[in-house]
């Protein structure tokens, strides 16, 4: 029952196969990211993801968006205030804890109080458009405790604030190890337990050994997450592989199916329904 946009909404020169060094993200006056608006248009005129959110509330359906832990790395580079605050970006910045595989951000230092406020200011926006699900990336390799903490703050408060109940997803999960459930039962409802899952039958089986770890700590409203489902028609613009039908085989995406099933993990199909196979 939700519909997430996923990573780099904001970069116009988004593409298959990586991220762009140096993509000139669409940012606000506070550096805070906004859709490029040539993939949506109906976000022009400073109108952000309202206008989607409400389209996809009108169907019965909840709303989500992808973003990537810390600050624009462009609105360092423009040293932009941060809404509310005496402070600007170059204030709350941490250059060396960035992520080791995407280039549009740098961290933030959380000894800094103007950080909470970078994170309160941004999901403030994103909630006032009517998101009610935030896939938060980089969080968990390494595990940023102080990073997951601030952006938990900062969902409280936009859900105090809007009245709207907001989901928490983190991810990627690596090689997660217990030690960090009752953390992130207090501060998440999903997080990841693997690095991203493809249409390949060594993604699947070694999700075997995680979810048996996993699945005996499952609660309600708080779930270890055994990533997405390859299924039907994916790769459309894939950060790996080309456009393709799932590759796995009958047999195999069946099993995957039962495996999540079993291990309760979420259920969120990453192919394109409309052109998959029956």
């Amino acid at each position: 029952n939700i519909v997430v946009v996923d990573i780099d909404w904001y970069d116009p020169t988004a593409k298959s196969g990586g991220y762009n060094a140096n993509a000139p993200l669409v940012l606000d006056d506070y550096g805070r990211q906004m859709p490029d608006t040539v993939r949506f248009p109906s976000a022009s005129n400073g109108r952000g993801f309202t206008t989607l959110a409400e389209t996809i509330h009108g169907m019965g359906l909840k709303f989500g968006i992808h973003m990537m832990r810390g600050i624009p790395r462009l609105a360092v580079e423009r040293n932009l205030p941060v809404f509310g605050t005496p402070y600007r970006a170059q204030d709350i910045v941490d250059t060396e804890h960035v992520c080791g595989w995407n280039p549009d951000n740098y961290g933030l230092n959380q000894s800094h109080e103007g950080a909470q406020a970078w994170y309160d200011a941004q999901v403030d926006q994103l909630v006032a458009w009517g998101v009610d699900f935030l896939k938060v990336d980089d969080m968990q390799v390494p595990f940023h405790a102080e990073e997951i903490t601030a952006y938990d703050n900062a969902i409280d408060k936009a859900r105090r604030k809007y009245g709207r109940d907001v989901t928490l997803s983190l991810s990627p999960g690596g090689s997660l190890p217990l030690t960090h459930l009752e953390f992130l039962r207090e501060h998440a409802h999903m997080w990841r337990i693997s690095d991203d899952l493809w249409d390949r039958w060594g993604d699947v089986y070694a999700q075997f050994s995680r979810l048996a770890i996993w699945a005996p700590h499952q609660t309600t409203g708080h779930w270890a997450d055994a990533d997405m489902l390859p299924l039907g028609h994916i790769g459309l613009r894939a950060e790996q592989g080309e456009d393709r039908q799932c590759q796995l085989t009958d047999a195999e995406q069946r099993t995957l199916l039962a495996l999540w099933c079993m291990g309760r993990s979420p259920l969120m199909v990453g192919g394109d329904l409309p052109t998959s196979s029956p």
